[in-house]
């Protein structure tokens, strides 16, 4: 079994198992897109399994030369992804293959049962020799990672027995909730079969995006749309986001964004915060959150999207002024709906030459598959280039994408 030579599995949503690795081959492998390796530490994937004990979660078995930098860079750089991932384990260092289960004790009273508890006393034996192989572990205090989840408690309640049991003392091995001098990972491969891994110290933590100061979750998703989308496209009319420095670019005239379907606000918040347009029309007949409403920048026209394509036509033509990003995840009900509005803008003449655009296209409906979104995904964009002549189309299923949602970025000759 290839999985048993990972130094790094990752827990992720079942839902999310191929976003991610397609994620990780494309940015990560030597497969992958060489203008966004630079730097990356390197991986190799060995396996995935997408049925697990877990009815939520699939695994990803990696080759990775050193874990700690591998997920910091990912955290760093890349934290969208952590969307999908759930919790990861460090094999690299003592490890072994342990196999029989877990089952509970009678109160500590038959735990030396090696027979029964095979398993428990197998994890205690390595951590003995992890203690006996080095001379500077005086102590080893484990914190224990077991999947699937549901084993946790015995994993932990067995050792902690059969460590009482020998009259081992605290200060010599002990299992810990924090203040670890090792990790314990344990890791079901296959049924009562364990992959198991003890790492020196402890793992960074996996840090999702925080959601506490935002309107609504699909700010995220205009955020995952815009980095990705930049990192793969250069096109210098693209409203960069601010971190890029582009609030330092020449300019004579405002740079406007429109976000149809903008209620409560998310998406108009991140075009504020974190691109380079100066100012945003929201369309949406219903009601904006005041905090974003209130913005002198931003202008909510209370109604749908064909009835104010053409008042946004007149007010922006009294301006001599143009649209340079239109962006929209509005709820539509058939899916040609999001492109059939982008269409009456650009036939309005709205946009500004190289326009750029990011539309969520929602695929929904019963029986549908993944391969039915992409298909109907791909029909969509080949709209866009055949009746707007757009170009740099890229389709993506974000991290914060639903199941049934991707996201066309492109430009507008």
């Amino acid at each position: 079994m290839a999985n048993i030579d990972a130094d790094l599995i990752l827990q992720v949503n079942r839902s999310h198992l191929e976003r991610v690795e397609r994620f990780l081959r494309s940015h990560y492998t030597s497969l992958g897109d060489a203008s966004v390796l630079v730097g990356a530490p390197r991986i190799e994937f060995l396996a995935t399994k997408r049925k697990t004990a877990s009815k939520s979660c699939s695994l990803i078995y990696l080759r990775v030369d050193d874990c700690n930098a591998f997920m910091e860079h990912l955290s760093a750089n890349h934290r969208f992804v952590l969307q999908g991932v759930n919790k990861y384990y460090v094999m690299a260092g003592e490890r072994s293959i342990v196999r029989g289960g877990f089952p509970p004790s009678s109160n500590g009273g038959d735990i030396l049962d090696e027979e029964k508890h095979c398993t428990s006393h197998t994890l205690l034996k390595l951590m003995q020799k992890l203690r006996r192989d080095d001379e500077h572990n005086k102590s080893v205090r484990a914190r224990v990672g077991v999947f699937p989840m549901k084993l946790q408690s015995n994993v932990v309640k067995n050792l902690s027995a059969l460590m009482d049991a020998k009259c081992i003392p605290e200060d010599v091995l002990d299992v810990v909730p924090t203040g670890q001098t090792h990790t314990m990972s344990i890791v079901e491969i296959d049924a009562r079969t364990y992959l198991v891994g003890i790492a020196t110290g402890s793992p960074p933590p996996i840090e999702k995006t925080n959601t506490t100061n935002d309107i609504c979750r699909a700010f995220h998703k205009l955020s995952e749309a815009i980095q990705r989308y930049h990192r793969h496209q250069h096109n210098p009319s693209f409203p960069l986001p601010k971190a890029a420095g582009c609030g330092k670019r020449k300019c004579p005239k405002p740079m406007i964004a429109v976000d149809c379907g903008s209620a409560p606000g998310g998406w108009t918040k991140c075009l504020i915060e974190e691109t380079a347009c100066d100012e945003v029309y929201s369309i949406d007949p219903g009601e904006m959150d005041e905090s974003i409403a209130s913005l002198p920048n931003v202008h909510h026209m209370k109604m749908k999207g064909a009835e104010a394509i053409p008042k946004l036509r007149s007010i922006l033509a009294q301006k001599d002024e143009l649209v340079s990003l239109w962006v929209s995840d509005m709820c539509v009900h058939e899916v040609p709906q999001q492109v059939d509005t982008f269409l009456l803008a650009f036939r309005e003449g709205l946009f500004r030459p190289d326009a750029a655009f990011v539309l969520t296209i929602k695929c929904g409906g019963v029986g549908h598959t993944s391969k039915r979104f992409d298909a109907l995904a791909e029909a969509e964009a080949n709209r866009l280039q055949k009746d707007a002549g757009a170009y740099g189309v890229r389709i993506m299923h974000l991290f914060n994408n639903r199941l049934g949602e991707r996201t066309i970025c492109g430009y507008v000759k």
